[in-house]
């Protein structure tokens, strides 16, 4: 069995093993001594249940190392899909399309907010278990924890029955750390059980979130089962380890593993765990804006400005200007990127759009969270403008006024599909996160034939093989991109020709650097001021043969923080507009604050209980 101790001396550093597979293993460390005993240390108490928990996940952990290869790699994949209820927050593996009976059950209203819902129905669970008599206390999110109601696990089955009277049978319950359960009736036998052999259990009501997705568990509430520490004997003139009556936390907690009863007894009467008035040192807290590069592809003036800048003549813009149109008319992909944000991700302070001169038509300019900047306001030089290349406005976005030092960089083809948090992006110390894509960059020079993507890419190695003397490799994925404004002064500093160069490109050229998409990252990580991450992404060509069928699967699963939807000009008009259109319209139905009104319409664009594409 796995041994406690507060100290140990002499094991070798070199067999140590963090991480199982948990964001919290700086709270357990797996490693062997001197005489080769395998040991579980641990930074503070935690229950039988958790040791046991742990040592099964190292035995877990030989077996599968022991496997081929290829068999332990695809077992790790399907693991790392089915994480269990309450490890993650905003993970749903629930999430189904609601069946008529359900929608008719839990209304119409949407579910847009989900951490205001999810404290509406903490205070629900709250309120039933006092009205009980069960004394509970809320233990607060943290370091990317949920909040969670505790109890003592001898008041388990008063807890059970109290929520079975109390909660309506519109609620479910499943319970907590288990990844086969499937969440069932809220009624006292089925709580009871729930309760009888695990640590917690998760309850939750039925309610439509974006295109009809049942978000039960999205916006559930975990309740802990806390066990007592017993009166514990010792030795002439020592003293307990713990105070006799201490409960103790059955899982990984933020804030503290214990409560002694004085704790206990102040914490139930307050409704919460006093914490402090301080954020968490692992909680991203600061302000974090948005950027959104934006063009209007049907805008016959800005048209007209680019065959110009192309240099075609006069007479010949008419025929020119209707096949352009053809491949980027838009499906108003900033519209339902705007949507997925204020869902998704609401602890945005603001919105920074970025264009030509250009607006939205259904945009509410007025709205407070949202900027529309023009190319004028933020490049160094004017004179170059107008220009008609993503990477010459990507070098000059850190310029836009009021901007934050830490925002995120997104095209509008890029969307949030799960509730994220600033810690997805960014560390609490101010350490920008990035993510490599699996695609490794050509490892020869230029060739004649490099698109202008490959081009940027080869001339961002170069740079950084010339003030690092280290070369890279990986390219990046198409998602939100972290950025820090001071490190891109920083660099704007160090290289003003390059920066002006790019600026001054009208049109992508081969000697373009892709700054806030890719070199950022790059110089960051090689200043110390970035680390790479991890999100559930995707990116999806819409050419590809089984588009559809991976849209139809995203919208049943929802288990993606972010994806990219690639505007293929391979993929004809009609096709497009039923892949891409259909699926936005139906994943984010509901309209924005940042939208404008439309009078005498629905707030629903498609039917709750309708979740397909065509």
């Amino acid at each position: 069995m796995p041994r406690r101790t507060r100290a140990l001396a002499g094991f070798d550093p070199s067999f140590v093993v963090v991480d199982h597979g948990r964001p919290d293993a700086h709270e357990l460390k797996h490693t062997v001594d001197a005489v080769g005993n395998e040991l579980l240390l641990y930074r503070d108490t935690v229950s039988r249940r958790q040791r046991a928990r742990d040592r099964a996940s190292v035995l877990g952990s030989r077996v599968v190392s022991a496997l081929p290869r290829r068999l332990s790699a695809g077992l790790a994949r399907t693991v790392a899909r089915r994480q269990s209820l309450g490890r993650r927050p905003g993970a749903d593996l629930h999430a189904r399309p609601l069946t008529p009976a359900e929608a008719r059950g839990c209304g119409t209203a949407v579910v847009a907010d989900h951490a205001v819902e999810e404290a509406a129905r903490r205070n629900q669970v709250l309120t039933a278990l006092r009205d009980a008599g069960v004394r509970a206390t809320v233990m607060p999110a943290g370091a990317g924890k949920p909040a969670a109601v505790v109890v003592r696990r001898v008041d388990r089955a008063r807890a059970a029955a109290a929520l079975a009277d109390g909660l309506d049978r519109t609620w479910r319950v499943v319970p907590l750390d288990t990844r086969t359960a499937r969440p069932r009736g809220l009624t006292a036998s089925r709580l009871a059980r729930a309760v009888a052999a695990r640590d917690g259990f998760r309850v939750f009501r039925a309610a439509p979130g974006p295109a009809g997705a049942l978000l039960g568990a999205e916006v559930g509430v975990d309740v802990e089962t806390w066990p007592q520490v017993p009166s514990t004997p010792t030795g002439p003139g020592e003293l307990p380890s713990e105070t006799e009556g201490t409960l103790v936390a059955p899982r990984r907690q933020a804030w503290t593993t214990q409560l002694t009863p004085a704790q206990w007894r102040e914490a139930a009467v307050r409704g919460s765990v006093e914490v402090g008035p301080l954020p968490h040192l692992f909680d991203a807290a600061v302000p974090v804006d948005v950027v959104y590069t934006w063009v209007d592809g049907e805008d016959p003036v800005w048209n007209a400005g680019r065959l110009a800048a192309l240099g075609v003549p006069a007479d010949q813009r008419h025929t020119a200007e209707a096949t352009h149109a053809s491949r980027f008319r838009s499906q108003d992909e900033l519209r339902y990127s705007l949507r997925s944000l204020e869902t998704f991700a609401p602890w945005v302070r603001r919105v920074h759009i970025v264009t030509a001169g250009q607006v939205p038509d259904w945009l509410d300019t007025g709205h407070p969270r949202v900027r529309v900047v023009d190319h004028r306001d933020i490049f160094t030089d004017p004179g170059v403008l107008p220009v008609f290349n993503s990477h010459a406005i990507e070098s000059q976005l850190h310029h836009v006024p009021g901007l934050a030092e830490q925002y995120l960089y997104l095209n509008d083809d890029v969307f949030f599909g799960r509730p994220v948090t600033p810690s997805l992006f960014f560390h609490s110390n101010g350490l920008a996160k990035f993510f490599t894509s699996s695609a490794l960059m050509d490892a020869r020079g230029h060739r004649a034939d490099d698109s202008p993507v490959t081009s940027a890419a080869k001339n961002n190695r170069a740079l950084v093989d010339e003030v690092f003397g280290r070369r890279v490799t990986h390219l990046f994925q198409h998602t939100p991109h972290p950025q820090l404004r001071s490190v891109l002064h920083q660099m704007e500093a160090a290289h003003p020709d390059q920066f002006a160069r790019v600026a001054a490109s009208t049109f992508r050229h081969p000697d373009d650097l892709s700054i806030s998409s890719a070199l950022h990252h790059y110089y960051a990580y090689a200043l110390g001021r970035a680390v790479p991450g991890r999100l559930a992404y995707l990116y999806l060509d819409l050419a590809h043969p089984r588009a559809a069928a991976r849209l139809r699967r995203m919208l049943r699963r929802r288990e993606l923080d972010v994806f990219c939807l690639n505007d293929s000009p391979a993929v004809g008009e009609d096709g497009r507009a039923e892949l891409l259109g259909d699926f936005l319209a139906r994943y984010y139905p509901v309209p924005s604050t940042f939208e404008l009104p439309v009078s005498g319409g629905s707030p629903l664009e498609h039917p709750l209980t309708t979740a397909r594409v065509a």
